[in-house]
């Protein structure tokens, strides 16, 4: 997917500032960072979405890159202070976000973006609820 969304970006003549109803980048690009986990593909995911000012149906490339950038600096938190860090390939599930919730403000140009996420080392089952507001 990531290697499909480079090539599509790269070709000069789609237009990178394009609006298109059908989702040929963004939501593909939002499956690896946020279902995959795979930590280097979810990097060079949230760099493409950045780089690209595409709109796609609701979805806009560069808010969600900087919301998939937050998500994955939350979920990497102290993974490489902790030994195997740049080595572990993927986000491990004692660190991934869940129940991700985003509210889109237009008129301020900002998303708030919340979601849980397990308290490693304590009981089964605990979570903190992490926010953020994200101006783009």
């Amino acid at each position: 997917l990531v290697e499909i969304a480079r090539i599509l970006l790269n070709r000069p003549s789609e237009g990178n500032g394009a609006f298109v109803f059908d989702m040929q980048i963004i939501v593909p690009l939002m499956t690896v960072g946020w279902i995959y986990r795979h930590r280097a593909l979810r990097r060079e995911a949230i760099e493409l979405l950045l780089r690209s000012p595409r709109k796609e149906g609701v979805w806009d490339g560069f808010v969600v890159g900087k919301i998939m950038g937050w998500l994955a600096g939350i979920e990497e938190e102290g993974l490489d202070d902790e030994g195997g860090g740049e080595d572990e390939d993927y986000v491990p599930e004692w660190a991934a976000a869940r129940c991700i919730k985003m509210n889109f403000d237009t008129e301020r140009r900002e998303a708030s973006v919340s979601c849980l996420q397990p308290v490693r080392g304590s009981a089964v089952g605990e979570e903190v609820k992490r926010e953020v507001v994200i101006p783009w």
